[in-house]
């Protein structure tokens, strides 16, 4: 369980265009950040009907109220995740990497382990 309230909410970024499979890949993660007790802000239960720009506006909103941001596996492969990556740098937020560890300031987290 979380125990520092000021990185329980976390944003999840990774590809989503051309990805046919992206509901079940960000429903998952999802469900096992929620399970370690995190507030979950998941951009892939946005409805269709929004153009690119829209849907970005509406992630990096989300992404100014989390803590943490978590980066799946594909990231690197969405120019929307990048912007999400550049911005949580920027703002010096805590960075996950597909995986259990995150960064901040350098320093190695575990999200388990978090007091």
């Amino acid at each position: 369980m979380i125990k520092n309230a000021n990185i329980n909410k976390i944003y999840i970024a990774g590809k989503i265009t051309g990805d046919s499979n992206y509901r079940k890949k960000f429903n998952a993660k999802a469900k096992e950040l929620e399970d370690l007790g995190y507030v979950v802000l998941n951009p892939a239960i946005l409805p269709d009907g929004f153009d690119y720009e829209e849907y970005m506006h509406i992630c990096l909103a989300m992404l100014d109220v989390c803590d943490t941001v978590y980066f799946l596996e594909d990231f690197s492969k969405s120019p929307g995740a990048l912007r999400e990556q550049i911005k949580a740098v920027q703002e010096d937020k805590t960075r996950v990497y597909f995986g259990r560890f995150g960064i901040k300031n350098d320093y190695e987290i575990d999200l388990e382990d978090v007091e």
